[in-house]
């Protein structure tokens, strides 16, 4: 890796630091330092962008004649290489900074996905049962889900009391792990805030000390 990768790679790296600081800080701070954290996303994904076509740039991938003689911006060497490709370069995929942490978002979507797809259905789902007098004939409508390969005879505006009180419940379950899959996400992600706090304080006080 170049020189100038290393350094945007670190920056990526430092920016994930930020981000990870944020989340435990408005407590220490007794601060609301949500546009604080916003400005820290767009600097990271616009450093995760710039690092991807500095990578390319590294690996010599064909670009477009530039459309003016100064350097071109991140974007601009995507928009470049892909015009490129359509006339018949070679694609060359961006390379992936390190990430040290992942912003709280998407390690809470990273979560959900992963239970979501633990629970997932492996057969195929069975139409409601229902007979639709409106209609004449019986309903096609899909049943309602209760969860991997659990169904209940009838769609959602076909259920009786007793089915729809046990959909609702399972609703309300799966809303209650979601919450407690988020609350274990973001606890984690504040451990991690305040150990990289330490090293920043430590750093600070060697600084201070030298």
């Amino acid at each position: 890796m170049d020189r100038g990768l290393e350094i945007l790679d670190e920056m990526v790296a430092v920016l994930d630091e930020c981000g990870a600081v944020l989340l435990m800080l408005s407590d220490e701070a007794a601060l609301n330092l949500d546009e604080l954290g916003e400005v820290v996303d767009v600097a990271r994904g616009e450093a995760i962008n710039a690092f991807g076509a500095a990578s390319l740039l590294n690996k010599h991938a064909e670009l477009s004649e530039s459309w003016t003689g100064d350097l071109s911006r991140p974007r601009a060497i995507y928009a470049r290489h892909s015009k490129a490709v359509r006339n018949g370069a070679a694609r060359v995929k961006p390379a992936v900074p390190t990430v040290r942490f992942p912003m709280a978002e998407e390690a809470i979507e990273h979560v959900l996905d992963a239970h979501q797809q633990s629970g997932e259905t492996s057969v195929e789902r069975p139409t409601c049962s229902a007979f639709a007098k409106s209609k004449g004939r019986r309903c096609t409508k899909l049943a309602a889900w209760m969860g991997p390969n659990e169904f209940l005879p009838h769609c959602y505006g076909h259920l009786d009391e007793d089915e729809r009180r046990q959909y609702d419940e399972r609703r309300d379950r799966r809303a209650e792990q979601e919450r407690l899959h988020r609350a274990e996400v973001v606890a984690r992600l504040y451990e991690e805030g305040r150990m990289v706090a330490a090293e920043w304080a430590e750093r600070r006080r060697q600084r201070h000390d030298s």
